[in-house]
């Protein structure tokens, strides 16, 4: 959540409204990363053959959806409509979007690795672990 917050924000807080990636959604993946080299960012967070699990964001803006001149597209997004779009897209099993689900699906030698952790962090809890990320990640911006 913090990552998609974070490329919103570049996008709004941006005197010109521009990304430093292609879209919000590649934004969203590259604000996961402490570094500032976008194509690291996607070697590290996005979609390779090798990857097993997936977490997948879609960020609509209902304004642009529900505008008459929006000439990109005629289908409102609406959840169900996104829901089933991934369904027929992507192959694999949907699981609930849950804390439980996130601890299980939680790869912690790469996360330590990716964001240069301490050894034996997660060892103090996964609260520690969760405020160094959010760290490595606000650093970045500055």
């Amino acid at each position: 959540m913090t990552a998609a917050f974070h490329a919103l924000h570049s996008l709004i807080s941006s005197p010109t409204h521009t990304l430093r990636t292609r879209n919000i959604h590649s934004e969203t993946v590259f604000s996961l990363s402490p570094s500032n080299n976008i194509t690291e960012s996607f070697r590290r967070f996005g979609i390779s053959p090798a990857t097993t699990s997936l977490l997948i964001i879609k960020i609509v803006d209902e304004a642009l959806e529900k505008s008459p001149t929006t000439t990109t597209s005629t289908t409102i997004l609406t959840a169900e409509s996104i829901s089933q779009h991934l369904q027929n897209n992507v192959e694999g099993t949907q699981v609930q979007f849950c804390q439980e689900e996130i601890d299980r699906l939680t790869d912690i030698a790469r996360v330590r690795k990716y964001y240069k952790l301490p050894v034996g962090l997660e060892a103090k809890g996964k609260k520690e672990v969760e405020v160094a990320v959010l760290g490595a990640m606000a650093l970045r911006g500055i």
